[in-house]
């Protein structure tokens, strides 16, 4: 049973509200993501068999050693060749405070976006919605786009700010 890029958003939601919460629930997961019932339970299941889960609680040091090979099992592909609206991802989003210059900003394409960028997929296509529902739990599905895609410095300011907005044990290894 291996991993599949919607376990990774169940367990950043999951490990996003133990941190802001103290707790989770398979409920409020789902509220955030909007991801089918089936769909969260097979993932918590999969996330039970990697340890990511266990017993109710999010493994934040399983966790943390997933983060730095995302960039090899669910790389960032970015359409250079298309610009589009959406929202801003990566190094272009409001995680990064403008402390990455950048010829042209990377988005998530969206009719009702902020900006015009080259075009991006998210991990998942639920995060689009959950991160215009929740702004911080869409910090942390940008700040995983630039652990995907990002060079050394935006991979290590997100993992700064990751470290942060889920509690994870610091510093994690780098990608």
């Amino acid at each position: 049973m291996s991993l599949q890029a919607v376990d990774v958003a169940v367990a950043l939601t999951a490990a996003h509200q133990q941190h802001v919460r103290g707790t989770w629930r398979p409920a409020d997961v789902h509220r955030e993501l909007d991801v089918p019932w089936s769909s969260l339970d097979r993932s918590l299941r999969r996330l039970e068999v990697a340890d990511i889960v266990r017993d109710g609680w999010i493994n934040r040091i399983a966790l943390s050693e997933l983060l730095p090979v995302l960039r090899y099992l669910f790389p960032l592909v970015v359409d250079r060749e298309q610009v589009v609206r959406g929202l801003p991802t990566s190094f272009a989003a409001r995680a990064f405070e403008g402390r990455v210059r950048y010829t042209a900003p990377l988005v998530w394409a969206a009719e009702d976006g902020t900006i015009d960028g080259n075009a991006v997929e998210p991990l998942h296509p639920s995060v689009v919605a959950a991160s215009r529902r929740n702004p911080e739990l869409g910090d942390v599905f940008t700040l995983v786009d630039a652990l995907r895609g990002g060079r050394a410095r935006e991979i290590g300011i997100a993992t700064e700010r990751l470290t942060a907005l889920v509690d994870l044990p610091a510093p994690y290894a780098r990608a």
